[in-house]
């Protein structure tokens, strides 16, 4: 399940134009919209929503689906086949495997891949995302200083 991580350029395009969209209106590529909600199902129990948001409420459908969009076929099949299975997934089976992964990675993933929406999984565990560089103090600023 490696290789699917050389499709994020594409993957992050996908999610980009996604994003601009409100919630509603988001499209789906990979999945149908029954599949799409039978992975939000999962995907919210592997993440709850309890004191704050959970996989549901960080549109971490949308970054699976736009991860799947460009993913290896091996990778896709994990989803056709385990989704076409109506049981629930146990861990260890490939699709539990796949899905549990990928729902971690879209809640805690950069908002334009698709998932985290308005940064939850962020502010769960007190990342602030800054998008700045403020270098260290050193020797080499020390003159400016002065």
């Amino acid at each position: 399940m490696q290789l699917w991580m050389l499709a994020a350029p594409a993957a992050a395009q996908h999610a980009h134009e996604q994003m601009a969209l409100p919630p509603g209106q988001r499209k789906l590529k990979f999945f149908t919209q029954p599949e799409a909600d039978r992975v939000a199902d999962l995907a919210s129990i592997i993440i709850p929503s309890d004191e704050g948001p959970g996989a549901r409420e960080a549109g971490v459908v949308y970054f699976i689906d736009a991860l799947l969009t460009t993913a290896p076929d091996t990778d896709r099949a994990i989803y056709r086949t385990g989704l076409a299975t109506k049981q629930t997934p146990k861990e260890g089976e490939p699709f539990f495997e796949a899905i549990r992964t990928h729902t971690i990675m879209g809640f805690f993933s950069d908002p334009r891949y698709g998932g985290n929406i308005d940064e939850a999984g962020w502010r769960l565990i007190g990342f602030e995302n800054k998008m700045g560089f403020t270098p260290p103090f050193g020797h080499y600023d020390a003159e400016s200083s002065k």
